[in-house]
């Protein structure tokens, strides 16, 4: 089966979701899932830039995840979707144990930390900012939770990156 790019169908503002369900360009879902695109995209920056393996397989599981959700905010698989395939409370465990685990590696935080460091680190703190927007138009409660720890996640994990590095936090004074 060839998947056409050019359709023409967008033109006119509008496009359809999984099942052909139209929707106008600029709804609140469609703006959601270019806010996931945004940050798979610039979480895919993040695994081509880095060096560290912890950063890489995190940041390459999260893209997988944002790939689901982003289907399963579209309608992928409605009326059938088996498990595997929708964000839930697995996924969510996930990223509580990444933050627990980042934050047995890092010095306690005692101020407002300025994103920035290093070059992985500035955008994963991007990554973070395009997370919290998408947090603000998710209209489905069951994924608000991952996107909340994900937020979380990327916050530590950008402090990781600087202090893998050895480049101190720039302090907000």
């Amino acid at each position: 089966m060839t998947v056409k790019i050019s359709t023409k169908f967008g033109d006119k503002g509008f496009t359809k979701l999984f099942g052909g369900k139209i929707v106008a360009k600029n709804s609140a879902v469609i703006h959601f899932i270019g806010d996931l695109d945004e940050l798979s995209s610039r979480l895919g920056e993040v695994v081509v830039l880095s060096r560290n393996s912890f950063i890489k397989n995190f940041c390459g599981q999260v893209q997988k995840d944002i790939f689901v959700m982003a289907g399963q905010i579209a309608g992928a698989g409605q009326g059938g979707a088996s498990a595997k395939k929708r964000i839930g409370k697995k996924n969510v465990v996930y990223l509580e144990h990444t933050i627990e685990r980042l934050e047995k590696k890092l010095p306690e935080l005692k101020n407002f930390i300025l994103p920035g460091g290093t070059k992985i680190s500035a955008n994963l703190h991007v990554c973070r900012t395009i997370c919290r927007q998408a947090e603000r138009f998710c209209k489905d409660k069951n994924l608000l939770p991952y996107l909340n720890r994900l937020s979380d996640a990327l916050f530590l994990l950008a402090r990781f990156a600087n202090n893998c590095a050895k480049k101190s936090e720039r302090i907000m004074r």
